[in-house]
């Protein structure tokens, strides 16, 4: 987990794991901008919202705009091992 020395306004985080980049803030401008920059300096690309994360799917509340990770298919693997 990286953090930016932002306002509390912008502050951004960069989730990373091996080649997974979460880039997430409570601006969206701080959070484009810090695409923006990765992008710029890195090969890569955006692939939208977040949907899966290691291996926990991520449900978001559009209205507001919270994530919810979903935890039934790690708790099923867990079970059934």
């Amino acid at each position: 987990l990286y953090t930016n020395s932002g306002t509390p306004d912008n502050k951004v985080y960069l989730l990373v794991y091996v080649d997974d980049i979460i880039v997430a803030s409570n601006s969206s401008a701080a959070a484009s901008d810090a695409k923006k920059k990765l992008l710029t300096a890195f090969d890569g690309r955006d692939l939208g919202p977040v949907t899966s994360f290691l291996g926990i799917n991520i449900c978001r509340d559009r209205l507001m705009e919270d994530p919810d990770p979903d935890l039934r298919r790690s708790l099923k693997e867990l079970l059934s091992n």
